[in-house]
Formats: C-alpha cells, structure tokens, sequence
C-alpha cells in the first residue's frame, strides 16, 4: 500500500515548518507535539515524522535514509547536528534561547523556499 502524503510539495512542508517553529518561538516552554498546528491541538496538521513538517516530506521521498532530502540546508547537514538550531534548541533550558533557536529555524525554512522559488524560476 502507498503511503498517503501530507505534502504536495516541498515548499508546503517548509511552510509549515515555519509555522510550526514561529509557535515554538512565541511559546518557548512548549515542545513540538504542543504546537498548535497539530490536528490533535486544534490544528490543520493530522501528523508528520518526528513532528516534522519537512520529516515528513523527506520521508515520502525515499523509503530509509531521509535526511539527505530534508529541504532545509542545516548547520553541520542534518538537523541533529550539534551546529543546528534544532539540536541547540532540544539541549537548551534557557527559554530565551529557545526562541532564539526556534527563530533561526523560521530563517532556515523562510530561506529554502526563497532557494527552491529561485530554482523553478
């Protein structure tokens, strides 16, 4: 059976990549499954892998390895990198630093759509 995607394109998972981090960084003692555009909170958004937004679309892209198809060009390649907001943002209990951190995700999904818009153009 196929899976169903949540996406039709990557630009639509970038934008809810940065709606789902513009949250975070408004609400920064919430944890990603809080978000509010999740289905389960009221949302738009029935699920994605990892919480994720851009997870998810990776993921309906190829079947294992799926970080190489995330649309957003991390810090140190990957998400989980110690030089990405996204692993700075999970090892901080500073509240101000995770908006910080939940912000330059924003910058990061506001830039690859800019990139992808530039590459279809």
């Amino acid at each position: 059976m196929k899976k169903k995607k949540v996406f039709k394109n990557e630009t639509k998972a970038l934008e809810a990549c940065f709606d789902l981090w513009l949250w975070l960084a408004l609400n920064p003692n919430m944890f990603k499954y809080e978000a509010s555009i999740w289905k389960r909170n009221g949302g738009w958004l029935t699920y994605c892998r990892a919480d994720c937004p851009c997870c998810e679309y990776a993921s309906n892209r190829i079947v294992t390895e799926y970080c190489p198809n995330c649309p957003i060009k991390w810090p140190g390649s990957r998400c989980q990198s110690d030089k990405s907001p996204f692993w700075k943002w999970e090892q901080t209990l500073s509240l101000s630093d995770r908006t910080k951190y939940a912000l330059e995700i924003c910058v990061l999904s506001l830039e690859a759509i800019e990139r992808i818009q530039n590459e279809h153009y």
